[in-house]
């Protein structure tokens, strides 16, 4: 007896128990991928007052949001900032981007907040945007 899990069929977890020799040719198992159950679509078609009731009890089932407050800047977050806008203006001044600005970038990085990344990158990117600054490194951040 030999047990076969065939493409057509093990997708749909189905098995194919073969009696006699265990020798299967491929044409024996194309035969039995071709003889698979057809394809089932299902369908089905709301109107848009189900979609809204539907809508209506999942909101209704979602946990109550408090209103969030931005995170707290992480330890460090002014003196990062301090050096990342010395590095930002250092590069503006020499008018070049180069691997070691963004190296003393990066190292500021994981002390940064959003709001002052966001701030120093654009200052970046606006210089290289209004050809302030060409980028010479590899990688812009």
């Amino acid at each position: 007896m030999l047990l076969v899990a065939l493409g057509g069929l093990a997708g749909a977890g189905g098995v194919v128990l073969l009696r006699g020799p265990a020798t299967v040719t491929t044409r024996e198992i194309r035969d039995v991928e071709r003889a698979s159950a057809p394809v089932v679509r299902c369908t089905a078609t709301l109107s848009d007052e189900q979609i809204a009731a539907l809508r209506d009890d999942i909101v209704a089932h979602l946990p109550a949001h408090a209103e969030l407050a931005p995170p707290a800047p992480p330890p460090g977050a002014d003196a990062a900032a301090t050096r990342a806008n010395e590095v930002a203006s250092a590069a503006l001044a020499r008018g070049t981007w180069t691997d070691e600005d963004v190296a003393a970038f990066r190292r500021e990085l994981p002390n940064l907040d959003q709001a002052r990344l966001q701030e120093v990158m654009s200052k970046i990117t606006a210089a290289i945007n209004d050809g302030r600054l060409h980028a010479t490194a590899a990688i812009l951040f």
